[in-house]
């Protein structure tokens, strides 16, 4: 077990970097290229991140500090290549370098709210795209003089 004021320290951080989080276009052209990268982010909120702590203080320097905080986290990265059902460990252990570089992920199994929206939006479209289109609905039919639908009589007249 860790510490509270360990924790307390780790999550801070985490904090920090989600309130200064910013959308790259580039990015969205790579997840809307790039397969397996979609699987992969789509994986990510399933797999068990827990903090682990230990590495002492957050260094001052942001670049050092994203770097310090995901060695206060453990995941195991050979399951979540499972889970997006990526066979090759050699280029899934380099895509996940780079996502966790290119902070679409944070350590703490979320995604940045700018890439979830956008994933949310995919996922919402291809649903629609998936669905079928709802077929036009028939107009009500009308009652002939008799009280009976005007249709059904013109039904018996075609069966007979």
């Amino acid at each position: 077990m860790i510490a509270k004021n360990k924790q307390e320290e780790v999550l801070d951080v985490l904090a920090s970097f989600k309130s200064i989080q910013s959308a790259d276009s580039t990015v969205l052209d790579w997840f809307n290229l790039d397969p397996y990268l979609q699987v992969l982010l789509l994986a990510w909120p399933k797999v068990a991140c827990e903090i682990k702590g230990g590495t002492g203080a957050p260094p001052s320097k942001e670049h050092e500090q994203w770097a310090w905080l995901w060695k206060n986290y453990v995941y195991d990265a050979e399951e979540w290549l499972r889970l997006a059902g990526i066979t090759n460990l050699k280029y899934g252990l380099r895509l996940i370098e780079r996502v966790i570089r290119l902070r679409l992920i944070f350590p703490d199994g979320t995604h940045p709210s700018w890439l979830a929206r956008f994933i949310r939006m995919r996922s919402l479209a291809a649903t629609q795209r998936l669905v079928p289109k709802q077929q036009k609905k028939e107009e009500p039919k009308k009652k002939g003089k008799d009280g009976d639908l005007e249709d059904d009589e013109e039904e018996e007249d075609a069966e007979e």
